[in-house]
């Protein structure tokens, strides 16, 4: 997005995904919870599972689903660390995992605060675990706004999940190829597998509110702390920077990084503006 002269880009697995279709495969899709509002303001979030059908998908999930369960994991661990009260001076934290460009950015210039990053699995994966649990023979489809997902669906520990990704961008150009228009189908069947926590997860801020009200609600006596979730990897960057120079008093014990600036609204592969995506995202979330 931001060479000038376009010389880099990312892969594109639209063939080999209609492919998958084409040969007889159960190609299911994972909506990355950012769709809201990408395809259009008269595209209602059940019209798109509609369109997707006609696309050929065997299924529909939300991957706000994942985010549930990774608010309950992080919260957790968050939970254990502050119970273990470190010293004022530590730099011990716990760093979110759903970004793979932040995560990625974390492991390779701060190596020392590696061991921070959460290991967890990222909403995505945790989606297709679902649909691989009543569907092993599945095939997986993620659809998003991001192209790190396409690096993060190589490691060994997520190939097995996540066959194929695509950007909102990519299903755009199947939907015009295929003649299909999502709003103009019908919005039947609903979707209705996540909570409001996790259909807001994209907005940058919302993951590190997520994870402090489940811990708040975890505990009888919360205990205060500082946290940070910056947005765009610089910033991201910039609080590890500070973390390891002790620069930041009290010290962050949950730090949230989104590679993308606004979150993943505002990733690479999306199609709407970054403002009337937020607000698509939060009506969505409040359904």
């Amino acid at each position: 997005m931001s060479c000038p002269f376009g010389a880099i880009g990312e892969k594109s697995e639209i063939a080999q995904v209609l492919r998958s279709i084409q040969d007889g495969n159960r190609v299911h899709a994972e909506l990355a919870p950012s769709f809201a509002g990408q395809f259009g303001p008269l595209v209602k979030p059940e019209s798109l599972k509609t369109a997707l059908i006609q696309l050929g998908f065997a299924g529909v999930a939300e991957v706000a689903y994942g985010a549930d369960l990774a608010i309950h994991d992080e919260s957790k661990k968050l939970s254990l660390l502050l119970a273990a009260q470190p010293g004022a001076d530590d730099r011990a934290f716990i760093g979110t995992s759903c970004c793979p460009s932040w995560v990625l950015a974390a492991r390779s210039h701060y190596p020392e605060l590696a061991g921070n990053i959460s290991e967890s699995f990222t909403p995505m994966v945790e989606t297709a675990k679902k649909i691989k649990g009543y569907d092993p023979l599945a095939k997986i489809v993620f659809i998003g706004p991001c192209v790190a997902k396409k690096t993060e669906c190589f490691r060994p520990q997520v190939a097995g999940f996540v066959d194929f990704v695509l950007t909102f961008e990519e299903l755009a150009a199947m939907f015009l190829a295929k003649g299909i228009d999502p709003a103009q189908l019908p919005s039947n069947d609903r979707l209705d597998e996540a909570s409001s926590a996790g259909r807001a997860y994209p907005i940058a801020g919302n993951v590190a509110k997520a994870i402090l009200d489940q811990y708040q609600a975890n505990c009888s006596t919360p205990i205060e702390f500082n946290l940070a979730s910056p947005d765009t990897l610089r910033a991201c960057l910039d609080i590890l920077n500070q973390i390891e120079k002790r620069q930041i008093t009290p010290p962050p014990r949950l730090v949230v990084g989104m590679a993308c600036p606004h979150g993943c609204i505002g990733g690479p592969g999306t199609l709407a503006p970054i403002k009337r995506a937020k607000a698509a995202v939060e009506v969505f979330a409040k359904e």
